[in-house]
């Protein structure tokens, strides 16, 4: 359209041009006629012809200024559509290489993309195969087959999700019946400190009574814990019906190794025929236990207390509502132990029935009893080391036997060698000897802490031939029929051992 406007324009220029010409031809050929005249119609004429002439400069000087016009607005249109032009390439070129950036980006992800479940933990394929069923086996390449793999991860998660409730369900219902055993046992030791202190002018006055000797162990006795007071009251009773059994009542000050103690302990000292020895009655504050420590010529000697009642060794705490890190506790001879009978002597009780059917037994709230018994125990470890000296020296207590017997060779103590947890309170001797026919043979005795209770001694020998442990099975079961009260038992069952040997 403006190719159009711009031929339409230069031809309506070029005839008015043409016209301006044959006139301008015209009116020069009348000022040549007309020179040199001087008539009046003469200069008229040429007035008339100037006039048109003058027209005709102006008509051409508005020409000329209207095509420069036409001109500069032809260029700057121009200018505008490049310009337009340029700027709508110089975007889609930007646009391209904007493109060509991500396509890169893309291509080199691409290039290195590893698939997430290569990092991903799942089970085993070993596992897999083994275990995820016919219908999971079966698989034409790799990617059904990790396709299946996956299949059977999420089958075994939900499984373990499902499992896992199922374990928080029971562990909150722990929880809560925890809660209430907490809720139970503390309500019953509220109502035993109103009987305590309801009946403590009693207790003071019967512990007035026991010890007037000494006005500053009442007043010792009257800070002491709940469960102490009580083991140093029966004690103080206990000294005065029967002082055979008990020499000496005393409270000490001390927390026995542990900052977890009371600042002070009950002692007891239990005579025997050779030298005392002496019980100290801790109690833990944090654990709400009494622990027992025993002593003999300066000696810890706990391992003399283990098994006075069955599956007592004291080394966990009796209360079930302890954590397991709470109940191994007592593992060597500084910590003491914490024995059933202790606590029931003591008045801490726990539920019925989690602590053994030998809670029950009424020796166990007996201190008399107790006492008896470990004065018992005191007794027979006394005449078991007199026996083990002997057996030391190669020497069997006891009367000598007139049948030929095997020799004892050597008798040494491996306690600390042979020690396991199947034995800790134990004493292991190995014994060597020389049996009739000349040969050598090795054993291990053990000797159990409930010496001399039936039981309490096991051999275990390694000879030829080959039926030797028979026959010693044969003499064990025979020797079972000895009395407990015999004398010199560990020799007399070494003298039957080597008979056979």
């Amino acid at each position: 359209m403006s190719n159009q406007l711009d031929s339409a324009f230069l031809t309506g220029s070029i005839e008015i041009l043409h016209k301006i010409r044959t006139d301008l031809n015209s009116i020069m050929s009348k000022i040549s006629q007309n020179n040199g005249s001087n008539d009046e119609n003469s200069k008229e004429n040429m007035k008339e012809t100037m006039n048109k002439i003058i027209s005709y400069l102006v008509e051409l000087k508005l020409m000329n200024r209207e095509s420069h016009l036409e001109l500069d607005s032809k260029r700057e249109e121009k200018k505008r559509k490049n310009g337009k032009n340029t700027d709508k390439i110089f975007e889609e070129k930007r646009a391209f290489c904007y493109e060509k950036v991500q396509l890169e980006k893309v291509i080199k992800n691409l290039r290195s993309f590893t698939s997430k479940f290569q990092h991903f933990e799942m089970i085993s394929e070993e596992d897999f195969l083994k275990n995820a069923g016919e219908e999971l086996n079966k698989f034409s390449n790799d990617h059904e087959k990790l396709i299946n793999r996956f299949q059977y991860e999420s089958q075994e998660r939900k499984r373990l999700c499902t499992e896992l409730e199922t374990v928080k369900s029971k562990n909150n219902e722990l929880k809560k019946r925890n809660e209430d055993t907490k809720k139970l046992i503390s309500n019953i030791e509220s109502k035993v400190k109103t009987i305590q202190q309801a009946s403590s002018s009693l207790h003071e006055f019967a512990g007035t009574i026991a010890n007037s000797v000494d006005s500053k162990q009442i007043q010792l006795a009257k800070n002491l814990p709940s469960p102490l007071y009580l083991l140093y009251f029966q004690s103080s009773q206990l000294i005065m019906i029967h002082p055979q059994l008990l020499t000496s009542v005393h409270i000490s000050e001390g927390n026995e190794g542990s900052s977890d103690n009371f600042p002070y302990f009950v002692k007891l000292v239990i005579p025997s025929s050779k030298n005392n020895l002496e019980i100290h009655l801790s109690y833990q504050n944090n654990l709400h236990l009494i622990v027992v420590k025993a002593f003999y010529e300066d000696n810890a000697v706990n391992e003399w207390l283990v098994d006075l009642f069955t599956n007592d060794n004291g080394r966990n705490s009796p209360n079930p509502l302890h954590s397991e890190g709470e109940k191994q506790i007592y593992k060597d001879k500084r910590s003491g132990r914490a024995f059933k009978w202790a606590q029931s002597l003591a008045g801490i009780s726990f539920l019925p029935g989690v602590s053994g059917s030998e809670a029950t037994d009424p020796s166990y709230r007996n201190l008399e009893s107790i006492i008896r018994s470990i004065q018992e125990r005191v007794e027979s470890r006394n005449e078991l080391e007199s026996e083990l000296s002997s057996l030391s020296k190669g020497l069997l207590l006891g009367h000598e036997q007139t049948k030929t017997v095997a020799t004892l060779k050597s008798w040494k103590d491996v306690t600390q060698v042979a020690k396991t947890k199947q034995h800790l309170d134990s004493r292991v001797f190995k014994a060597i000897y020389t049996n009739s026919n000349g040969e050598t043979v090795e054993g291990h005795v053990e000797v159990k802490p409930n010496y001399p209770v039936l039981g309490s001694v096991r051999f275990e020998f390694q000879a030829s031939p080959v039926f030797l442990n028979q026959k010693i099975e044969e003499v064990l079961k025979r020797i079972s029929l000895v009395k407990e009260t015999s004398p010199h038992l560990l020799s007399n069952l070494m003298r039957e051992v080597l008979q056979e040997l």
